[in-house]
Parts: C-alpha cells; sequence; structure tokens
C-alpha cells in the first residue's frame, strides 16, 4: 500500500480502477478505502477518479449479509474521498451517487471485441435457428434460459442451443435429450465473435436484470445479435430507450420464454432488430467510450490529458479492477 500511496502522491491526477473482489480476500480491505485520505495527506492538491466496476455484494444469504456489512461501508468511504466518480450502472449510482456529487454512469464495454474476419464466416446451410446463450449459468439464469429454449422448440423445431461458456455441465440441463446442443467452453475471444457472427439470436437474461454492467450483453449488441433479455429495478435508462426503438427485446422474467419464441419464429422482425442494434450501440457503450469518461474526467483536473499531454503511469491508473 505504501507504493501504491507513494506513486499516486507524485501525480496530479490519478485512477483508482475498484472492484472489491480484486484488492482482498472476499472484499475486505480496510486500508485500501483509506488510501486516497492517505494520498490527499501526502499531497493535499492530488485528484483522484474512482472508476467503480462493482460495488458491493447484496445480502441474499448470511454469508453476502457479512461481506455486505464491510464492503459497504469501504465503497461509502471510498466514494466520499474522491474527486469524480465513475460508475458501470445505474445500480452503482442509486447505491452511492449521494456520497459524491461528482458521479457519473460509464457502462461497460463488451467483453468480446468484434473480429473483422477475412472473409466472414459462412453460415452453415440448412434451415436450423441457432440460438446462442453465452457466459455464466447461475441457477435462475439457467432456468429462465431452459424455459425459454423449451418454448421455442415448440415453435421453431429446427432451433439448436449454442452455448459459449464454462459452465459446459449445467448447459447440458438447458436442453431436453431430444434437442441439439453445441458447446465451446473454452474459446478464444476471436472464435466467440465468429460463433456470434453465425447465430439467429441470443437468451440473455440476468438474475437482476439486464443493466450497463454486462459486458456480454454489451458484445452481443456489438455484434448486432438479436436478443432476449429481462428488465430489472436498475435496468439503465439508455437500454430502456434502445429496447423501445427494436434493438433488443426487453421483457419481463414471466413472459420471457412467450417473447423469446415470438422473435426466434419471426425472421423479418429478426432480420430489424439486428439492423437496429447495429445502429443503436456503434458508441455506447464501447472502449472508446470508457476511456473518452475517464479522459473527460482527468481534464477538469489536468487539461493536458485529452489536449495531447502524455500521463505518467501514476498519473493514468493505480490498482486495477477485472
Amino acid at each position: 500500500m505504501s507504493t501504491v500511496v507513494d506513486r499516486a502522491s507524485r501525480a496530479d491526477v490519478y485512477l483508482v480502477q475498484f472492484e472489491q473482489f480484486s484488492y482482498g480476500r472476499r472484499g475486505f480491505n480496510p486500508e485500501f478505502s483509506n488510501m486516497i485520505r492517505l494520498v490527499k495527506k501526502a499531497n493535499p492538491v492530488a485528484q483522484s477518479i474512482v472508476y467503480f466496476h462493482e460495488t458491493y455484494a447484496y445480502p441474499k444469504n448470511f454469508r453476502h449479509a457479512i461481506m455486505f456489512a464491510y464492503q459497504r461501508r469501504q465503497a461509502i468511504q471510498l466514494a466520499k474521498s474522491a474527486s469524480t466518480v465513475l460508475f458501470t450502472c445505474r445500480m452503482g449510482m442509486a447505491r452511492l451517487g449521494r456520497f459524491n456529487p461528482e458521479s457519473w454512469v460509464v457502462p461497460v464495454h463488451e467483453n468480446i471485441p468484434v473480429i473483422e474476419a477475412a472473409p466472414e464466416p459462412l453460415r452453415p446451410a440448412g434451415d436450423a435457428v441457432r440460438v446462442m446463450v453465452f457466459g455464466n449459468l447461475e441457477s435462475r439464469r439457467a432456468k429462465l434460459i431452459r424455459d425459454a429454449f423449451a418454448e421455442i422448440e415448440g415453435a421453431v423445431p429446427t432451433a439448436e442451443l449454442w452455448y459459449v461458456g464454462r459452465d459446459s455441465r449445467r448447459a447440458r440441463e438447458l436442453v431436453s435429450g431430444e434437442s441439439i446442443l453445441r458447446v465451446w467452453a473454452e474459446a478464444e475471444p476471436a472464435k466467440v465473435s465468429e460463433l456470434m457472427k453465425l447465430v439467429d439470436l441470443a437468451l440473455s437474461p440476468f438474475p437482476d436484470g439486464i443493466s450497463g454492467r454486462r459486458g456480454s450483453f454489451a458484445a452481443l449488441m456489438k455484434h448486432a445479435v438479436p436478443t432476449v433479455t429481462n428488465l430489472g429495478r436498475f435496468s439503465d435508462d439508455y437500454l430502456r430507450v434502445a429496447a423501445a426503438c427494436g434493438a433488443f427485446v426487453l421483457t419481463s422474467d414471466e413472459d420471457f420464454a412467450k417473447e423469446s419464441a415470438r422473435l426466434a419464429k419471426d425472421a423479418d422482425r429478426l432480420k430489424r432488430t439486428s439492423r437496429a442494434a447495429g445502429r443503436a450501440f456503434q458508441f455506447v457503450p464501447s472502449l472508446a467510450a470508457s476511456v473518452g469518461a475517464v479522459e473527460a474526467a482527468m481534464s477538469r483536473y489536468v487539461p493536458s490529458v485529452v489536449d495531447g499531454g502524455a500521463a505518467t503511469p501514476a498519473e493514468s491508473e493505480v490498482g486495477r479492477g477485472h
């Protein structure tokens, strides 16, 4: 910690990328949450930007309730002491925004970049409807997907489920014995990008609903994959607007299966949704947008960061999230 404080105190402005579990076992690291206070003590004019990739655990059980108690306190202390705070979604703003008036939301960019292949991958022959599921399979998410794919198969008997992720065992539970399931458990980013260009639609629900912190969903949108996801309490406004414009299907948990089947059997709607996704998500979220937000925040304190000045490592980053 002393090395981090020393580096940051020599900078005009420094960036802290924060995710609780990156800095301590089960997110316990009270020393780190005091870092900005220690830097200010060493250099009162140093300015800090804290980028919250996550905030703190939700107390859904006894173990998480314990983590919630100390993680929330650490996060509040960090947010209060920062010059500017960036969150990845509306949830972060709702939890911590009131502790710092200089708080902004910048959605997570895609975790799979669009790979421009030469030549582009050829779609498999046949009339199969290829349904992608990308990412981890928590129990609630798996149930929504399992019910939705069963509904899709009832409407489109040629449907196939393509799973990309590390939960290959649980993926087998998403389909019945007669279903076609293909699994890529250790695919490289270029391969995942190729697969996203080959599928017809994706099922992407989340236990707490879609929000700006979901890099897997951002990847689907960047690849213009027609996607069905679910509304949550903290679903960001830009996502609600994009859904209203037809860029993806946003529905309730109760209607997720029915709406998935409706999209899967409508070839014209699949094409329209893909085109709308490609238009709606050209810039936000993206790596360029994330970098731009950080640069804009830094330029308030050091204008040369954006005007062409070269930042030193100490000015650019202290700590790394995920």
